[in-house]
C-alpha cells in the first residue's frame, strides 16, 4: 500500500516536468484568438521577445468559448 501511494505521489509531482512548451495552432483555435501563434508560458514568451527584440503582448484572461 505504501509503495502504491509513493508511486502515485511521484507521478503527480513529476507531471509538470513533462508539460509541453507549445504554441497554439491558428488554423484550429477559436476565432477570438485570431491568426496568431500564442505561447502558453509567460517565461518562454518573455525570453523569446527579448531574444528577437520584438514587443510582447500578454493576455491573462481566458477567452470565452
Amino acid at each position: 500500500m505504501k509503495i502504491a501511494l509513493l508511486v502515485a505521489l511521484a507521478c503527480l509531482l513529476s507531471a509538470p516536468m513533462f508539460a509541453e512548451e507549445s504554441t497554439t495552432d491558428p488554423e484550429s483555435q477559436p476565432a477570438e484568438l485570431g491568426l496568431v501563434h500564442w505561447y502558453r508560458n509567460v517565461d518562454t514568451g518573455i525570453e523569446l521577445a527579448k531574444d528577437s527584440g520584438k514587443p510582447i503582448f500578454l493576455q491573462f484572461q481566458e477567452v470565452p468559448g
